[in-house]
């Protein structure tokens, strides 16, 4: 990056700048491309690494995927140069969510599979009862709920059901359901008095796992919203310190060559060579002028023009979240 700095400079107060501009822009084509290439691997391959389907929680794989999509943002930073539009950038934020859904759709089927295998595993005793007619006797129905009551327990128990534990458990109880009313009804030691109660107290029960599989949804898309923000957040904060990096190296690169074109006209003012000192005059006049163009703060204004369509793409709720940040972003480095 230092050597193509220089010699960008060097370019722009020899005149050649737009020739040396094609010869950047080339080679840093190939060098984005590869960039994006090896920060995509990265991430897969640590995710591969540290995931163990199904996660506990919707957190913990949220928070593997931001520890390795920081490392892939930071490997394509140091590799990148002049990301023109930062499509690169764009690309490479694209393909770690689309890599990210599929593992998280990954870690959803595990955990389903999981339990699945679980509760057909806890109830061979239940089923083999409803198969014989166990349960349709006076007194049916309080055996039939002990036993679901024990299976339920020990389902609970197991803290590796992972993150659709309760669906999958609203599911098989919504399956017993009918079963159980059947029993209810052929129940004849409980009086259509007690029946009703016991009918009433099983749809609220049901009522209440509905509301909160609802609620451990809801939860989990807030939580994966909060790792789009953090994704997005890694990204903006990395790619404003790359430019501001950038900037620097730049503008330091022009003033040792203002330097040293102001020791050569020097040199030949005593000389009496005016002429010549003319055409370096007018060199570091150029390079004054680009000095300027570097140290404006334009640079940072498209940034989010370019990155919200991945945003829209990909988190739409979070699109003024994403808006906000940038601003936050580029005053924090403004003000520096």
């Amino acid at each position: 990056l230092g050597d193509l700095a220089q010699k960008y400079t060097e370019a722009i107060s020899n005149g050649h700048a737009p020739c040396m501009e094609n010869a950047v822009l080339s080679l840093s084509e190939n060098e984005n491309n590869a960039a994006v290439e090896k920060a995509l691997e990265h991430y897969e391959t640590e995710m591969v690494k540290k995931v163990v389907f199904p996660t506990e929680t919707m957190n913990q794989f949220m928070d593997l995927s931001k520890e390795c999509e920081q490392q892939a943002v930071d490997i394509f930073m140091t590799r990148s140069f002049r990301d023109k539009d930062h499509r690169f950038q764009k690309e490479l934020m694209g393909s770690i969510q689309k890599k990210k859904n599929e593992l998280l759709k990954k870690n959803e089927e595990a955990s389903v599979a999981y339990c699945d295998d679980l509760l057909s595993k806890l109830t061979n005793d239940l089923d083999k009862a409803i198969t014989d007619g166990s349960y349709i006797v006076p007194g049916g129905y309080q055996k039939f709920k002990e036993e679901m009551d024990k299976i339920v327990g020990q389902y609970n128990e197991d803290a590796t059901k992972g993150i659709k534990g309760d669906e999958v458990l609203q599911r098989f109880l919504k399956s017993k359901e009918g079963t159980g009313n059947t029993i209810l009804i052929s129940d004849k030691a409980l009086d259509e008095k007690e029946k009703l109660k016991e009918a009433e107290k099983a749809k609220a029960e049901s009522l209440m796992m509905e509301r909160k599989v609802s609620n451990v949804k809801a939860s989990q898309d807030e939580q994966k919203d909060d790792g789009q923000m953090n994704s997005f957040q890694i990204n903006i904060q990395r790619l404003v310190e790359k430019l501001e990096d950038e900037k620097r190296m730049m503008r330091d690169q022009i003033e040792r060559l203002v330097s040293e074109k102001r020791r050569e006209e020097e040199l030949l003012i005593r000389q009496g060579s005016a002429q010549q000192a003319k055409l370096y005059a007018a060199q570091i006049q150029d390079l004054e002028k680009e000095k300027e163009q570097v140290n404006e703060t334009t640079w940072y204004k498209p940034i989010w023009e370019n990155l919200k369509s991945v945003t829209v793409d990909l988190a739409p709720r979070l699109f003024n979240f994403g808006a906000d940040m940038v601003k936050k972003a580029i005053a924090k480095y403004q003000n520096k």
